[in-house]
């Protein structure tokens, strides 16, 4: 008996094809992309709002940095102003005779950098003594040259010894000639056989000049490191210039210089700083009563009507009673953010049609009636990226404006005898 022998049918093959397997693809490279551009989208954000909040730290630290020091300049020297030889304020050479005006006792030097755009600078010099803040007189004998100074200081050079840390001092010959010596103090030794109080000062340099007895006088001004003349600057370290207004893009910072050493390198204080200006604010009454009549640049346009001229050498030759007129200064701080904000909504329209878009002006020291006659105001003009103005590059600005009596001014330069 046969059997038929039945024949199944091939199973039908099931799954995805080359065709499905690339459309698959397709999407999820659409679906990446999206999530990539979402991702993008939200990290722009982020950066825009973190880079302006980290604008708003560096110009609040460096508003409260340059207020301070400047606030402080003048500490400690006032006494040595002014007295029966006028001390510090004869100040006009060094040892060797060369100009030098480094030593006279001004609180706070600006140097204006002549463009509305470009940073100015300023000088402040304090004392950092803790105890003597007055001139001291060389006393008993002669301090010849290359010999070591003795004077009168009970307890001037005591915590931290000038062995662990020197004193910085100035010493004036007060012989007509205006010649001062800066030096450090490396050794404080109490005198072996002499009066109570007299102390024996070993100095780095030596002295190269004779100092004479109750004639010639010596200023502490405290040891290394709060003994300041300190120069603050936005200063763009790669292109080794100040930092102006239309050039942001570069590394512009906050910077801090030691004018006692040498040769002393920058040091950052505030990163994204662009622009920093300043001005005097001076009593010009014919009878000076303490009160602000003008602010003005540290130049010579003569702003306040009143002769003067502001610019650096001219107010470090500046007699006790000028100097007593500058009350105070104005400080303006403009940063910028890390990141670019493209969408910032502060665009606008531009009046003349030439730029479709642009920032409003940016107007520093700006008053109520908010127009050209607000005294020594700054306006920082917009534009378009390419006309390298300030602010027309999509990044975040703030500005910080503060005003600093200077509390420290020579006042004895003014009292009755």
């Amino acid at each position: 008996m046969t059997r038929a022998v039945r024949f199944l049918p091939l199973a039908r093959q099931r799954g995805a094809g080359l065709v499905e397997t690339m459309v698959g693809i397709l999407i999820g490279l659409f679906v990446v992309l999206a999530v990539y551009s979402l991702l993008s989208t939200s990290e722009g954000y982020r950066r825009a709002t973190s880079g302006a909040s980290d604008a708003q730290i560096s110009g609040l630290l460096s508003q409260f940095v340059l207020a301070r020091d400047a606030g402080n300049g003048g500490n400690g020297i006032l006494l040595a102003g002014d007295d029966d030889v006028n001390y510090m304020a004869s100040c006009i050479k060094d040892e060797a005779g060369n100009a030098d005006l480094t030593m006279r006792p001004v609180p706070i030097l600006i140097t204006d950098s002549g463009n509305a755009e470009i940073s100015d600078s300023f000088i402040a010099m304090n004392s950092g003594s803790p105890r003597v803040n007055w001139p001291v007189n060389f006393v008993d004998t002669d301090s010849l040259a290359g010999a070591d100074f003795l004077v009168q200081s009970p307890n001037g050079f005591t915590v931290p010894p000038p062995a662990t840390t020197p004193y910085w001092v100035i010493a004036a010959v007060n012989d007509g000639t205006g010649r001062c010596g800066r030096f450090q103090v490396v050794d404080a030794q109490p005198a072996p056989v002499s009066a109570q109080g007299q102390i024996v000062l070993k100095t780095n340099p030596v002295s190269t000049l004779t100092y004479v007895a109750n004639q010639a006088k010596l200023m502490n001004l405290g040891p290394v490191g709060l003994a300041t003349r300190v120069r603050y600057d936005s200063y763009n370290a790669t292109a080794n210039e100040l930092c102006g207004a239309t050039d942001k893009k570069r590394e512009c910072q906050l910077y801090s210089t030691d004018m006692l050493t040498a040769g002393a390198a920058r040091n950052p204080v505030a990163p994204g700083v662009v622009l920093v200006k300043i001005q005097y604010g001076v009593d010009t009454s014919a009878t000076p009563d303490d009160m602000i009549d003008c602010w003005t640049p540290a130049d010579n346009a003569n702003v306040c009507g009143d002769g003067k001229d502001y610019r650096t050498a001219s107010v470090q030759n500046f007699t006790l009673d000028n100097l007593n007129r500058i009350l105070a200064v104005r400080i303006a701080v403009v940063v910028r953010s890390d990141e670019p904000d493209l969408k910032d909504p502060t665009l606008i329209a531009d009046p003349t049609n030439t730029n479709p878009l642009r920032r409003p002006d940016v107007i520093l020291f700006n008053c109520s009636a908010n127009n050209a006659t607000c005294q020594s105001r700054i306006v920082l003009p917009m534009g378009t990226v390419a006309s390298g103005k300030i602010i027309q590059d999509g990044y975040r600005y703030r500005t910080y404006e503060t005003i600093v009596p200077l509390r420290n001014t020579i006042y004895v330069g003014t009292l009755p005898p």
